[in-house]
């Protein structure tokens, strides 16, 4: 029985001799330093430096709120009528360059009045509105002064020709065969300027052109 314990744990100590061994055979492997990768010159580039633009100062600030004070980016003025604006182009062509005047006409139309002709007397006209009544028409209105139309009775002002027209022919239809027309007021044309970016000079020199006509107006536009 102690003969083969003996052995047994002589089997032992060899196995465990045998592990020590080929444990410290391995030498621990430390890191090796990693091998720097070579510069190479030519492809070194040096950036270009940025360039600060300088902040406007307290005094150039103040100049630049001044021009601007000064100057007005758009003036209309009008209206003129024919002559008016013949004239005001004139005295203006040597003021502003053509570039920075602009003309704008309009075409004011005519407008037509639809009506029944002066009866003799208000009595009379009177008698016509209520046969206009009895026919179901409501839109009228007795002209009671003036000398052309005293008496007579206005249906309607209609600014295109061919409605005021429409209408006699609805009124004849029904029996008042008098029904007719009237140009209140001829075709007419008004013009204004449009004056971009004016200077101060300018403006004063306008102001001055201008005294020469009262009946127009000026206006900041776009």
């Amino acid at each position: 029985m102690l003969r083969l314990t003996f052995w047994i744990l002589l089997a032992a100590n060899v196995v465990m001799f045998a592990a020590t061994q080929t444990y410290t055979d391995f030498p621990e492997k430390k890191d090796e330093p990693q091998q720097l990768q070579s510069v190479e010159p030519e492809k070194i580039r040096l950036l270009p430096s940025i360039l600060i633009t300088p902040q406007s100062g307290p005094v150039q600030q103040a100049i630049t709120a001044e021009q601007a004070s000064e100057t007005t980016s758009c003036l209309e003025i009008g209206e003129f009528d024919t002559t008016g604006a013949r004239l005001f182009g004139e005295k203006i062509k040597k003021l502003l360059p053509s570039d920075s005047v602009q003309k704008l006409q309009t075409q004011n139309p005519s407008s037509y009045m639809v009506y029944l002709p002066s009866a003799k007397n208000k009595k009379a006209a009177e008698n016509r509105i209520g046969e206009l009544q009895k026919k179901g028409i409501g839109n009228y209105f007795l002209i009671t002064n003036g000398t052309q139309f005293k008496n007579a009775i206005s249906l309607g002002i209609f600014k295109n020709e061919e409605a005021a027209k429409n209408l006699v022919a609805e009124l004849q239809k029904l029996g008042f065969d008098d029904a007719q027309t009237h140009v209140r007021s001829k075709p007419s044309s008004t013009a204004s300027f449009l004056i971009r970016n004016p200077d101060k000079s300018q403006l004063q020199q306008l102001e001055l052109i201008l005294a020469d006509f009262p009946q127009v107006s000026k206006k900041d536009c776009q």
